[in-house]
């Protein structure tokens, strides 16, 4: 069983349809990334990234990008906010 498949179980979802991205935040400390394409920019405040057809953006302080491998991105800093464009 997947993780996703696991995630839908557990939240008692009866159907899934797949997103063109997946994201995981841990507390404010940090977030992993799935299908990004390319980082657009980053700050200490604001890190940006393409998925498929959109762009999302993590706010937050003390932000950095601690690993970008194979479309998987793994940022560390206290993140506040996620905005999906």
């Amino acid at each position: 069983m997947n993780f996703i498949s696991e995630i839908v179980k557990a939240v008692g979802v009866d159907e899934y349809s797949p997103s063109p991205f997946t994201f995981t935040v841990v507390g404010k400390n940090g977030g992993y990334f799935q299908n990004v394409k390319k980082i657009v920019d980053v700050k200490r405040t604001v890190i940006a990234f393409r998925y498929g057809s959109g762009e999302i953006y993590i706010y937050g302080e003390n932000l950095f990008v601690s690993s970008f491998s194979g479309g998987d991105l793994s940022v560390k800093g206290k993140i506040t906010k996620i905005e999906v464009k």
